[in-house]
């Protein structure tokens, strides 16, 4: 679920009536709206056993604690940083491990749409993030200098004459 874009949070919250395997779909709330996030076939096939288990015993969610109640932000980054240490056992590795935290996986999701033409209003509606937040966290690392320098030329190379025009008026 942290790899479709859905915060920590949102994940750790998810009940099991939000989960529509058929449709390929998660409801996910937040606190001011609703949005529905499309599931890969991957992500439905690794979510059903543990939505159709949930879902029959009447559990209300999807990742529980031992007491029954939905898992700690701090347990979900105490797994994430167990699977880290299995993938990363190195001791030239713990860099890399330490860097691993739930929340990187959103970031990277959102980066890797970017840099697939995924248009921004598009990641609003799947990631429930702000523009202003798309803009200045995210949109700002994505495209190199050398790039945004070919981009502005490109941009201006229709506007020869524009400043001279508009301050004649």
């Amino acid at each position: 679920m942290l790899a479709h874009g859905l915060t920590p949070a949102e994940t750790l919250r998810l009940k099991p009536t939000d989960v529509n395997l058929e449709a390929a779909e998660v409801y996910v709330r937040g606190r001011h709206r609703t949005r529905t996030m499309p599931l890969s076939d991957q992500g439905v096939a690794m979510l059903a056993p543990w939505v159709v288990a949930k879902y029959s015993f009447c559990r209300t969610w999807v990742f529980p604690s031992r007491r029954g109640r939905h898992l700690s932000d701090r347990r979900l980054r105490e797994i994430v940083q167990t699977v880290a240490r299995r993938v990363f056992p190195h001791p030239a590795q713990a860099n890399i491990r330490h860097n691993i935290h739930p929340m990187g996986f959103r970031d990277t999701f959102v980066l890797g749409a970017l840099k697939r033409g995924v248009p921004a209003d598009c990641l609003v509606s799947l990631t429930g993030i702000g523009r202003a937040e798309l803009l200045t966290r995210y949109l700002a690392q994505t495209a190199p200098p050398e790039r945004i320098k070919a981009e502005f030329r490109r941009l201006v190379t229709g506007w020869q004459g524009w400043i001279q025009s508009s301050s004649a008026q």
